[in-house]
């Protein structure tokens, strides 16, 4: 499905939200867009003023679209996970334009975050320095993923995408 579509999906998901009540919803992140055609699931975060999880969307009148076309909206409902786990990918700069005493809190988050994994999720690592450089495979395996963020060091001399940024200043 080409970019123009999924700016449309996006644009149509707002029109979701615009007829919810509008004091009560502050803030819609779209996280996940999965595609079987015909259907489309779509994954949203969508928060009230206090930053609670707006869940009950039965009274609500959902409106999407694909293009200028109208889409049936089915079954809108919370993410239930216990029907599915969540495919993580951890992009870790390596770059040494970052100082250690940064980079080990990065670790210890990331090891933190895998300790939290439910049997279901799913997480890998890669790494983005000089190039973007896979180093865990998508894995349930805990060990295997904390083996791979303790061994993660600072080791690329420069990160493009940072240098770009930096030459345009």
């Amino acid at each position: 499905m080409g970019l123009k579509k999924w700016v449309w999906i996006v644009l149509g998901l707002v029109l979701i939200v615009s007829r919810l009540q509008a004091a009560e919803i502050t803030e819609l992140r779209l996280s996940q867009v999965r595609q079987h055609l015909p259907e489309l699931t779509v994954y949203l975060h969508i928060l009230d003023e206090n930053g609670n999880a707006v869940t009950d969307l039965r009274d609500a009148t959902l409106t999407a679209f694909v293009g200028s076309e109208p889409v049936p909206v089915k079954e809108p409902a919370p993410f239930d996970p216990d029907r599915g786990g969540v495919a993580y990918i951890f992009l870790v700069d390596i770059s040494k334009s970052m100082s250690p005493s940064r980079f080990a809190p990065i670790r210890e988050a990331l090891t933190g975050w895998v300790d939290h994994l439910t049997e279901k999720d799913r997480a890998a690592v890669m790494t983005l320095g000089s190039t973007v450089r896979p180093v865990q495979d998508f894995t349930a395996d805990k060990a295997a993923l904390k083996a791979a963020v303790s061994g993660l060091s600072l080791t690329d001399i420069e990160n493009p995408a940072l240098s770009r940024m930096d030459s345009r200043k």
